[in-house]
């Protein structure tokens, strides 16, 4: 690329549309957008974000995009793809209702997820891809889901202007799976920004939820491939043992099918609140007072193609206890403290459990300052690679 093109890539305007999910739907989506559409009003000067947005998102995320620098709300009647739309994309080469959105609000980019646009979609595209678990928790997918996934990366690697990945373990795993350029892939670590919360507010949700002073915090939603069955059955190994754990704090929707059988676990081994305490869906700013209150930090999970929730801990000085799966390892940070155990086995983690009560809880090292800098730096270079391609 010449020194002249670069120079045009730093100076000209873009206008980047997305598509922000139902949180009801896809809470982690949700923050991941809200996170993103953050770091672009922080940090450029060139990037305008056009938000697609449905009237009936939870107010407190239309409130927070609107009152950021270059960001503009724009309401449709719904974010989620028709199934007349996908066939117009598969069918006719684009979806029609997409297209016009881009011509009307002068969209350079799209920046989305599941949504194909369509073989013959004038406006560039970059597609994110979360992770690959079906390929490598196949059993918790239904056939026609793994069939739908291979069929939807395999047409987005083929007709998109890029595909954005979040961590190179994730594009290892693509460039093994699907017969992809490996130009056309872009790694953007997610970043949270270097936060603190007030003790009083650490006080009140304490209060507020009727929490144990000491306690171990585990923010995942309650999807299969989460992996909370474990945690709940370290917690009944420990009390076998005659051993007290600390209380496990958990939010997340409670109305998913993998909640229901943590909830029929927990009634049939009588685990009480004192020790894993359902908080359900709970605002924004009580989950990082809760976070920032715990002891430690817990994420369980079989598989992750970046966890957010080890970004958010580290962000706020956290001690974490990790499943030890490449995608944990790849986001260790350069100080600080994992606690890693085997996923699939409970004493692994009933061990780390029962050590944490038995160890002064001493603050971390602080954290780099400059993860949430080279988020911006990856996620700009692949908006200005497609846009300038």
């Amino acid at each position: 690329m010449s020194i002249g093109t670069n120079k045009i890539m730093n100076n000209r305007h873009i206008r980047l549309g997305i598509f922000f999910p139902s949180p009801k739907l896809w809470m982690g989506g949700a923050n991941y957008y809200l996170r993103l559409v953050t770091l672009l009003a922080e940090y450029s000067t060139n990037i305008k974000v056009i938000v697609f947005m449905s009237r009936d998102i939870d107010s407190d995320f239309a409130e927070l995009l609107s009152s950021m620098n270059n960001v503009q709300l724009v309401y449709v009647k719904s974010t989620q793809q028709k199934l007349i739309e996908v066939l117009s994309a598969v069918l006719l080469g684009k979806d029609k209702a997409i297209s016009l959105l881009a011509e009307k609000h002068n969209i350079d980019v799209f920046y989305s997820n599941a949504t194909f646009f369509g073989w013959n979609f004038k406006t560039p595209v970059l597609y994110w891809i979360p992770d690959l678990q079906h390929i490598y928790l196949p059993k918790m997918f239904s056939m026609l889901k793994k069939l739908k996934r291979n069929i939807g990366f395999l047409a987005q690697a083929k007709f998109s202007s890029g595909i954005v990945l979040s961590s190179y373990d994730a594009k290892n795993s693509f460039l093994k799976t699907y017969a992809t350029p490996e130009d056309k892939l872009f790694v953007v670590r997610f970043a949270v920004k270097a936060a603190s919360v007030p003790q009083k507010d650490i006080e009140a949700v304490k209060e507020k939820y009727q929490l144990e002073d000491k306690y171990i915090f585990l923010p995942n939603q309650y999807w299969p491939h989460k992996n909370h069955e474990v945690v709940l059955r370290a917690i009944e190994f420990l009390r076998s043992k005659g051993e007290k754990s600390f209380q496990i704090v958990s939010t997340g929707s409670t109305e998913s099918e993998s909640f229901k059988k943590c909830e029929t676990l927990i009634r049939a081994m009588e685990i009480t609140s004192a020790e894993y305490s359902v908080l359900g869906l709970v605002p924004g700013s009580d989950v990082l007072a809760l976070m920032a209150g715990s002891s430690f930090v817990l994420n369980p999970s079989l598989f992750e193609g970046w966890s957010s929730t080890v970004e958010e801990a580290k962000a706020l000085n956290k001690k974490m206890i990790l499943s030890d799966i490449p995608i944990h390892r790849e986001q260790e940070p350069k100080h600080g403290e994992f606690l890693f155990f085997d996923p699939q086995n409970i004493e692994s983690l009933a061990v780390l459990i029962c050590s944490t009560t038995k160890t002064k809880v001493m603050p971390t090292a602080q954290p780099e300052l400059d993860l949430q800098k080279r988020f911006f730096d990856e996620l700009e270079y692949a908006i200005k690679s497609v846009v300038f391609k």
